[in-house]
Protein backbone atom coordinates (compact mmCIF):
# COMPACT_ATOMS: atom_id res chain seq x y z
CA UNK A 1 0.00 0.00 0.00
CA UNK A 2 1.01 3.69 -0.63
CA UNK A 3 1.60 6.42 1.63
CA UNK A 4 -0.25 9.99 0.20
CA UNK A 5 0.00 13.52 0.10
CA UNK A 6 -3.28 15.03 -0.44
CA UNK A 7 -3.95 13.25 -4.45
CA UNK A 8 -0.33 12.46 -5.00
CA UNK A 9 0.40 8.67 -4.23
CA UNK A 10 4.39 7.75 -2.61
CA UNK A 11 5.80 6.84 -4.17
CA UNK A 12 4.60 8.68 -7.42
CA UNK A 13 2.64 6.91 -9.56
CA UNK A 14 3.18 7.23 -13.36
CA UNK A 15 0.82 9.93 -14.71
CA UNK A 16 -2.42 9.11 -16.26
CA UNK A 17 -2.36 9.31 -20.40
CA UNK A 18 -4.99 9.77 -23.11
CA UNK A 19 -3.56 8.98 -26.40
CA UNK A 20 0.13 8.75 -25.44
CA UNK A 21 0.07 12.54 -24.06
CA UNK A 22 -0.01 12.94 -20.37
CA UNK A 23 -2.91 14.04 -18.40
CA UNK A 24 -1.76 15.60 -15.29
CA UNK A 25 1.27 16.92 -14.06
CA UNK A 26 3.86 13.94 -12.72
CA UNK A 27 3.73 13.94 -8.92
CA UNK A 28 0.29 16.49 -9.07
CA UNK A 29 -2.87 14.95 -10.31
CA UNK A 30 -4.66 17.34 -7.99
CA UNK A 31 -3.96 20.20 -11.00
CA UNK A 32 -6.26 17.95 -13.82
CA UNK A 33 -8.81 17.58 -11.58
CA UNK A 34 -9.26 21.74 -10.31
CA UNK A 35 -9.27 22.30 -14.25
CA UNK A 36 -11.61 19.69 -14.57
CA UNK A 37 -13.91 20.94 -11.81
CA UNK A 38 -12.95 24.52 -12.37
CA UNK A 39 -14.00 24.34 -16.22
CA UNK A 40 -17.60 22.71 -15.18
CA UNK A 41 -18.72 25.94 -12.57
CA UNK A 42 -17.11 28.68 -15.10
CA UNK A 43 -19.34 27.09 -18.31
CA UNK A 44 -22.46 26.62 -16.31
CA UNK A 45 -22.10 29.90 -14.52
CA UNK A 46 -20.96 32.19 -16.35
CA UNK A 47 -20.99 30.46 -19.85
CA UNK A 48 -24.37 30.93 -21.49
CA UNK A 49 -23.51 35.01 -20.58
CA UNK A 50 -20.22 34.87 -21.94
CA UNK A 51 -21.98 33.42 -25.52
CA UNK A 52 -24.43 36.06 -25.64
CA UNK A 53 -21.86 38.60 -25.74
CA UNK A 54 -19.04 36.22 -27.53
CA UNK A 55 -21.38 34.33 -29.80
CA UNK A 56 -19.99 30.74 -30.95
CA UNK A 57 -17.10 30.81 -28.55
CA UNK A 58 -16.91 28.75 -25.23
CA UNK A 59 -15.89 30.84 -22.24
CA UNK A 60 -12.77 28.08 -21.38
CA UNK A 61 -11.91 26.52 -25.12
CA UNK A 62 -9.04 24.66 -24.08
CA UNK A 63 -6.84 24.13 -20.36
CA UNK A 64 -3.68 24.01 -19.41
CA UNK A 65 -1.81 22.56 -15.84
CA UNK A 66 1.32 24.89 -16.29
CA UNK A 67 1.84 28.62 -16.66
CA UNK A 68 1.33 29.95 -20.28
CA UNK A 69 4.33 29.18 -22.46
CA UNK A 70 5.45 29.71 -26.22
CA UNK A 71 5.43 25.77 -27.04
CA UNK A 72 1.75 25.15 -26.45
CA UNK A 73 0.31 28.77 -26.35
CA UNK A 74 -1.69 30.02 -29.53
CA UNK A 75 -4.29 32.16 -29.96
CA UNK A 76 -6.97 29.86 -31.57
CA UNK A 77 -6.68 28.20 -28.31
CA UNK A 78 -8.48 31.34 -26.10
CA UNK A 79 -10.19 31.80 -23.78
CA UNK A 80 -7.20 28.93 -22.31
CA UNK A 81 -7.32 28.41 -18.68
CA UNK A 82 -4.03 27.51 -17.19
CA UNK A 83 -3.48 26.22 -12.97
CA UNK A 84 -0.04 25.92 -11.57
CA UNK A 85 1.45 25.78 -8.31
CA UNK A 86 3.55 28.31 -6.64
CA UNK A 87 5.80 28.00 -3.88
CA UNK A 88 4.71 25.66 -1.40
CA UNK A 89 5.48 25.57 2.48
CA UNK A 90 5.64 22.61 4.80
CA UNK A 91 4.40 21.81 8.36
CA UNK A 92 3.40 20.17 11.15
CA UNK A 93 -0.71 21.37 12.78
CA UNK A 94 -1.04 21.16 16.05
CA UNK A 95 -3.03 17.34 15.87
CA UNK A 96 -0.03 15.76 14.64
CA UNK A 97 -0.88 15.83 10.96
CA UNK A 98 1.42 16.62 8.35
CA UNK A 99 0.81 19.14 5.98
CA UNK A 100 1.59 21.53 2.80
CA UNK A 101 -0.03 24.77 2.26
CA UNK A 102 0.60 25.86 -1.33
CA UNK A 103 -1.07 28.67 -2.94
CA UNK A 104 -2.33 27.65 -6.39
CA UNK A 105 -2.49 30.19 -9.50
CA UNK A 106 -5.50 29.81 -11.89
CA UNK A 107 -5.32 32.28 -15.32
CA UNK A 108 -8.13 32.91 -17.33
CA UNK A 109 -6.97 34.55 -20.85
CA UNK A 110 -8.79 36.61 -22.66
CA UNK A 111 -9.44 35.93 -26.49
CA UNK A 112 -8.32 38.36 -28.74
CA UNK A 113 -11.17 40.84 -29.28
CA UNK A 114 -11.83 44.50 -31.32
CA UNK A 115 -11.65 47.41 -29.11
CA UNK A 116 -15.54 47.65 -29.28
CA UNK A 117 -16.27 44.45 -27.75
CA UNK A 118 -13.75 44.53 -24.88
CA UNK A 119 -15.41 47.30 -22.50
CA UNK A 120 -18.17 44.85 -22.42
CA UNK A 121 -16.26 41.72 -22.37
CA UNK A 122 -13.98 42.90 -19.01
CA UNK A 123 -16.65 42.87 -16.72
CA UNK A 124 -16.43 38.93 -16.88
CA UNK A 125 -13.17 39.31 -14.75
CA UNK A 126 -16.34 39.97 -11.81
CA UNK A 127 -18.54 37.06 -13.31
CA UNK A 128 -15.68 34.41 -12.97
CA UNK A 129 -14.57 35.53 -9.68
CA UNK A 130 -17.96 35.28 -8.09
CA UNK A 131 -19.03 32.05 -9.43
CA UNK A 132 -15.64 30.27 -8.23
CA UNK A 133 -16.14 32.02 -4.82
CA UNK A 134 -19.55 30.61 -4.52
CA UNK A 135 -18.51 27.22 -5.82
CA UNK A 136 -16.12 27.22 -3.19
CA UNK A 137 -17.27 28.82 -0.28
CA UNK A 138 -20.63 29.03 0.49
CA UNK A 139 -20.97 25.11 -1.68
CA UNK A 140 -17.50 24.06 0.11
CA UNK A 141 -16.24 22.60 -3.43
CA UNK A 142 -19.33 21.35 -5.02
CA UNK A 143 -21.08 22.08 -7.95
CA UNK A 144 -23.96 20.11 -9.68
CA UNK A 145 -22.49 20.33 -12.95
CA UNK A 146 -19.44 18.31 -11.68
CA UNK A 147 -19.87 14.45 -11.36
CA UNK A 148 -17.45 11.90 -11.04
CA UNK A 149 -18.45 8.94 -12.50
CA UNK A 150 -19.52 6.13 -10.73
CA UNK A 151 -19.03 8.60 -7.40
CA UNK A 152 -20.37 6.61 -4.66
CA UNK A 153 -20.99 10.09 -2.69
CA UNK A 154 -24.99 10.36 -1.92
CA UNK A 155 -24.96 13.43 -2.47
CA UNK A 156 -22.88 13.88 -5.70
CA UNK A 157 -25.76 13.38 -7.93
CA UNK A 158 -27.58 16.29 -6.04
CA UNK A 159 -24.98 18.36 -5.02
CA UNK A 160 -22.14 17.38 -7.24
CA UNK A 161 -18.66 15.79 -6.82
CA UNK A 162 -16.43 17.24 -3.69
CA UNK A 163 -13.37 19.10 -5.06
CA UNK A 164 -12.18 18.51 -2.13
CA UNK A 165 -12.55 14.67 -1.79
CA UNK A 166 -11.45 13.90 -5.44
CA UNK A 167 -8.79 16.72 -5.74
CA UNK A 168 -7.19 15.64 -2.44
CA UNK A 169 -7.52 19.07 -0.38
CA UNK A 170 -8.44 19.58 2.88
CA UNK A 171 -9.03 23.36 2.30
CA UNK A 172 -8.74 24.90 -0.99
CA UNK A 173 -10.15 28.81 -0.83
CA UNK A 174 -10.07 31.60 -3.35
CA UNK A 175 -8.14 34.47 -1.90
CA UNK A 176 -7.81 37.17 -4.58
CA UNK A 177 -8.59 38.03 -7.85
CA UNK A 178 -6.80 40.25 -10.09
CA UNK A 179 -5.93 41.42 -13.82
CA UNK A 180 -2.98 40.52 -15.15
CA UNK A 181 -1.21 40.59 -18.58
CA UNK A 182 0.45 37.11 -20.43
CA UNK A 183 3.44 37.76 -22.68
CA UNK A 184 4.40 35.07 -25.01
CA UNK A 185 6.48 35.17 -28.11
CA UNK A 186 6.78 38.93 -27.91
CA UNK A 187 3.22 39.15 -27.64
CA UNK A 188 0.48 40.86 -24.71
CA UNK A 189 -2.50 39.46 -24.12
CA UNK A 190 -4.94 40.05 -21.09
CA UNK A 191 -5.89 37.71 -18.60
CA UNK A 192 -7.49 38.02 -14.96
CA UNK A 193 -5.40 35.94 -12.20
CA UNK A 194 -7.43 33.93 -9.41
CA UNK A 195 -5.14 33.37 -6.20
CA UNK A 196 -5.85 29.82 -4.21
CA UNK A 197 -4.64 28.49 -1.31
CA UNK A 198 -4.91 24.69 -0.99
CA UNK A 199 -3.90 22.60 1.86
CA UNK A 200 -3.54 18.98 1.65
CA UNK A 201 -2.50 16.58 4.49
CA UNK A 202 0.08 13.49 4.56
CA UNK A 203 -1.82 10.37 5.34
CA UNK A 204 0.16 7.06 6.29
CA UNK A 205 -1.05 3.66 4.73
CA UNK A 206 -1.69 1.02 6.93
CA UNK A 207 0.75 -1.90 7.44
CA UNK A 208 -0.93 -5.28 8.30
CA UNK A 209 1.45 -7.94 9.33
CA UNK A 210 0.38 -11.47 10.89
CA UNK A 211 -0.83 -15.09 9.89
CA UNK A 212 -3.84 -17.49 9.35
CA UNK A 213 -4.44 -21.10 10.53
CA UNK A 214 -6.95 -22.76 9.58
CA UNK A 215 -7.93 -26.82 10.31
CA UNK A 216 -9.08 -28.47 7.87
CA UNK A 217 -10.42 -32.41 7.72
CA UNK A 218 -10.73 -34.86 4.91
CA UNK A 219 -13.62 -37.12 5.67
CA UNK A 220 -12.87 -41.20 3.90
CA UNK A 221 -15.35 -40.09 1.19
CA UNK A 222 -12.86 -37.42 -0.01
CA UNK A 223 -15.29 -34.35 1.24
CA UNK A 224 -12.88 -31.65 2.60
CA UNK A 225 -14.29 -29.38 5.10
CA UNK A 226 -12.30 -25.91 6.81
CA UNK A 227 -13.29 -25.93 10.26
CA UNK A 228 -12.48 -22.38 11.60
CA UNK A 229 -9.88 -20.15 10.96
CA UNK A 230 -7.52 -18.64 13.63
CA UNK A 231 -5.90 -15.16 12.75
CA UNK A 232 -3.27 -13.25 14.16
CA UNK A 233 -2.05 -10.15 13.53
CA UNK A 234 -0.76 -6.82 14.26
CA UNK A 235 -1.54 -3.29 12.68
CA UNK A 236 1.32 0.05 12.33
CA UNK A 237 -0.49 3.07 11.61
CA UNK A 238 -0.32 6.90 11.99
CA UNK A 239 -2.60 9.75 10.97
CA UNK A 240 -6.47 9.28 10.00
CA UNK A 241 -8.16 7.39 7.80
CA UNK A 242 -10.36 8.73 4.83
Amino acid sequence: MTNTFGATSLPIANVARAGGLPTEPLGDPAMATLLAWVRAVLTAEVGPAWADLAPGEPVVRCTHFHDPRAEDFAVQRLPALFAYRESGRFGKADDGRWTEERPTTLLWVYPPGSEDKMPARRGVAVALGRALHEALGPLNGRHPSWVVTGDSDPFAAVYGSSLLDHGGFEVISLDATRTAQVEVADATFEAISFDLICREVWYRAPKLTGSTIATINQDPGGFVQVQGFVTDFTSEFTGDFR
